[in-house]
């Protein structure tokens, strides 16, 4: 076991030595996307960009490069890459459903750079799709310093129409504080609930998370479904829309869209 640990260390490492720029130049990077569902409908409503990277055949998780590019400052490249990758995705898809929506996952550091508004609007217009098309995906971390400068970039962003979601709900700070005051529209339920359902206690919070968040007026998008049991749980509270294993993992944007759009 500790030999196998080592190896693990040692790998995570050799990553962590990796050149971002040099990466996005070498075109190395990738968004994934993981298809949504209306539970209800059984149609997808959207999917959630993820970024991978690849060297050689080896696929590498965000855990090894995200943390490093958010400390050397090279997130806010990676992430223009993400939107400018998920515009063009949206354009390809308009004239099939133009109420899909693509989320995008966003750094506290560009939410506070003051330049994410203006990026994004110039990425919608260079390849001419609605703003309504697009999601963006937060964390709660995002507002423990800059938090005035925040909210105004939600709020110019809701301004536009694009949504905006709450990501791993519940598993931060002081939540409850929060959602009472952010310009969202969406709360996603984080995995680690959802896997607590054959649990009590896990019932009872997954339950009253859907109750706050219809009572406050907000979509729910349950996070990291991987079983029938996890499913049914959720349709019986009200949380109809989701995510998961279940239904389909991250896949290329040429899979996600030759399955579920331009094949139709």
């Amino acid at each position: 076991m500790k030999r196998f640990t080592k190896k693990i260390v040692k790998v995570r490492a050799k990553w962590m030595d990796m050149n971002i720029y040099e990466a996005l130049n070498n075109n190395e990077f990738e968004v994934f996307y993981q298809p949504q569902y209306d539970l209800i409908t059984k149609k997808i409503i959207g999917a959630e960009a993820l970024l991978r990277c690849k060297k050689g055949q080896q696929y590498i998780s965000p855990d090894n490069f995200i943390p490093l590019a958010e400390k050397e400052g090279s997130i806010l490249a990676l992430e223009d890459f993400v939107i400018e990758e998920v515009c063009a995705a949206c354009k390809k898809i308009i004239n099939i459903n133009r109420f899909a929506k693509l989320a995008i996952n966003i750094s506290k550091n560009n939410l506070e750079s003051g330049t994410l508004v203006e990026k994004i609007i110039f990425y919608v217009n260079k390849h001419k799709i609605p703003y309504e098309m697009l999601q963006i995906e937060i964390t709660e971390s995002a507002f423990i310093e800059d938090t005035i400068r925040v909210m105004k970039c939600l709020e110019d962003l809701k301004r536009l129409n694009i949504g905006v979601a709450l990501d791993d709900f519940g598993t931060k700070y002081s939540s409850l504080c929060i959602l009472k005051d952010l310009p969202i529209d969406t709360v996603k339920i984080d995995k680690c609930f959802v896997r607590d359902i054959n649990h009590k206690k896990g019932r009872i919070i997954l339950k009253h998370i859907a109750m706050m968040g219809k009572a406050l007026d907000l979509d729910i998008i349950s996070e990291g479904v991987e079983y029938q049991e996890q499913l049914l749980f959720l349709e019986t509270i009200g949380c109809f829309k989701a995510q998961g294993y279940y239904f389909c993992k991250p896949i290329r944007e040429e899979e996600f869209l030759n399955k579920y759009y331009l094949a139709i």
